[in-house]
């Protein structure tokens, strides 16, 4: 049994957070919530802050959880209440390669992107891929910031996604 029961998963787009939490929701049998399906509405409509938050507050009150996403607006909310935090911080140029792969597959119906908010497509414009490539340099940092005002809180880094499987693996 794993001591961890409510887990934070962070990166970039297309660094595997979805697919390493759906791992993790099986392995562990906690249910995982991907807090882009939630937190946008049709056709990538941000939600309002508060709902966010509001939101957030509802989903941390449970004793066993994965929250799949970044959005520092709601992030200490998060933090207050987790045991663990897994940071993929892959290779921008792994995950620009991930996202145009995942666009074709999604394109030709080979997956299905049930982590987005209904009426959301699977997108690869030019600021989401600048976002992504940027990613390390500009808005990983901001995350640590955040995470190390919680000492008590497990961080997990890894460069590669096959060592963040091989530590889930050995949970």
């Amino acid at each position: 049994m794993s001591k961890y029961k409510r887990i934070l998963i962070i990166g970039s787009a297309g660094s595997g957070k979805t697919y390493l939490s759906n791992i993790l929701s099986k392995k562990l049998d906690i249910d995982v919530t991907h807090l882009d399906k939630i937190y946008w509405l049709p056709n990538w409509e941000k939600q309002p802050v508060t709902f966010c938050e509001d939101l957030t507050k509802e989903l941390v009150v449970s004793n066993e959880w994965i929250l799949d996403g970044n959005y520092i607006q709601t992030l200490d909310i998060r933090l207050e209440k987790a045991d663990l935090v897994i940071f993929l911080k892959v290779n921008r140029f792994k995950c620009i390669a991930s996202l145009f792969k995942r666009r074709r597959l999604t394109k030709k119906h080979l997956i299905n992107r049930d982590d987005l908010a209904d009426g959301c497509v699977d997108k690869l414009d030019f600021c989401f891929l600048k976002w992504a490539f940027t990613f390390n340099n500009d808005y990983a940092p901001k995350l640590l910031e955040v995470i190390n005002k919680y000492p008590d809180v497990d961080l997990k880094v890894f460069n590669k996604r096959e060592d963040a499987l091989e530590f889930i693996e050995n949970l």
